[in-house]
């Protein structure tokens, strides 16, 4: 496994945890 394989996964993990949190504040607000 690459370094840059996980180091993608992570950035794609934290947008998504960023997008989930963004539309939940929208949905609750």
């Amino acid at each position: 496994m690459s370094v840059n394989f996980f180091n993608r996964l992570g950035q794609l993990g934290l947008g998504v945890a960023l997008a989930g949190s963004v539309v939940n504040s929208a949905l609750y607000n």
